[in-house]
């Protein structure tokens, strides 16, 4: 991990892309990026077993590391969306596996991304992982440097896995308002910030929605609606 953090930072100094791919020594419990950790997992069992635990620099949920191989790609940022940039990189990926005689397929559009949490992250796939035999064949999460906000999800740029922030306090994630958008209002009563709101009401126990005061704009009467 620290590995790649470090190709991560020579890549925007460079320009460079590095794709690389390794095993490991020892059976290794990795943790996502914004994943709650603390209290939540038996650290002298973890020990006793001969596991050692490192957090990933990209986002999703647990993986044991252990007779699987792992691949990552550092490059400097793009114009592109993570999901074109998904759709690129598992494209390689499947056309390699197929070579070997892997049967790989995409997952449905249906099935997105869950918000960082406590179940593994080869449990289910999620839209366009690859797939074998409708099990989760390859996991695949990304970090950009770069701050993400609700209106990127809103406009289906991304995922909310792909830029909630975690300032630090287990159970506590944040997803930036960022930049106030030309039509507020009209993002905030669109079908998708529906879902949204369904998705991490979902996830968490408590939703808290920063919001103007009700008197000058509909903005706080809209989010309260939904």
């Amino acid at each position: 991990m620290a590995r790649d953090s470090a190709l991560q930072v020579r890549a925007a100094r460079s320009g460079e892309s590095v794709f690389s791919i390794y095993s490991w020594c020892r059976p290794t419990l990795s943790f996502g990026r914004n994943q709650p950790a603390r209290d939540r997992y038996d650290l002298e069992k973890i020990r006793d077993a001969g596991m050692d635990i490192v957090r990933r620099p990209t986002g999703g949920r647990a993986i044991l590391h252990h007779r699987e191989v792992t691949y990552s790609v550092t490059a400097p940022s793009d114009t592109s969306s993570l999901r074109e940039t998904y759709s690129r990189i598992h494209g390689i990926l499947q056309m390699g596996l197929t070579r070997l005689g892997v049967p790989v397929e995409t997952a449905g559009i249906s099935q997105r991304a869950p918000a960082p949490g406590m179940r593994p992250c080869f449990d289910t796939p999620t839209r366009g992982e690859l797939v074998s035999q409708g099990a989760k064949l390859v996991g695949s999460a990304q970090w950009r440097d770069c701050i993400r906000t609700v209106a990127d999800i809103l406009m289906g740029r991304f995922e909310m896995e792909d830029i909630m922030a975690a300032p630090g306090l287990d159970n506590l994630h944040i997803i930036e308002a960022g930049p106030i958008p030309a039509n507020p209002s009209e993002l905030l009563s669109t079908e998708a910030m529906t879902t949204f709101l369904r998705e991490v009401s979902a996830e968490y126990d408590i939703v808290l929605i920063d919001t103007p005061p009700v008197l000058p704009v509909t903005d706080s009467a809209i989010a309260a609606v939904e």
